[in-house]
């Protein structure tokens, strides 16, 4: 849910922000587990013969890389936020810059 101002601007919540990377922090990890177990999956399956164990190391090279573009868009959506912050951050600082050199 947004956080609005007293002039109805939705603004940034860093904690808000930082929970959100704290989240996305714990899916990656997740999802880095999953994969070794799938990795680990496949290498078993290597060792196999016949169609059945052939199938199953290529469902899990697919699924290695739809984890991998889901490792990817987690990194790239913290990062985002990371910079949001970042960017708002200094925009409050420099807007502070200006008023504490007004009042001078």
């Amino acid at each position: 849910m947004p956080y609005y101002d007293d002039n109805g601007k939705i603004t940034i919540d860093e904690a808000a922000a930082n929970a959100d990377i704290r989240r996305l922090q714990t899916a990656i990890t997740q999802l880095e587990n999953s994969k070794k177990a799938v990795i680990s999956l496949q290498r078993q399956a290597a060792e196999g013969e016949g169609q059945t164990t052939a199938a199953v190391s290529e469902k899990c090279g697919e699924l290695i890389g739809k984890i991998n573009d889901m490792l990817n868009r987690l990194e790239e959506t913290s990062a985002f936020i990371k910079k949001t912050v970042a960017h708002y951050q200094q925009v409050d600082a420099d807007l502070k810059a200006r008023i504490m050199s007004e009042e001078v």
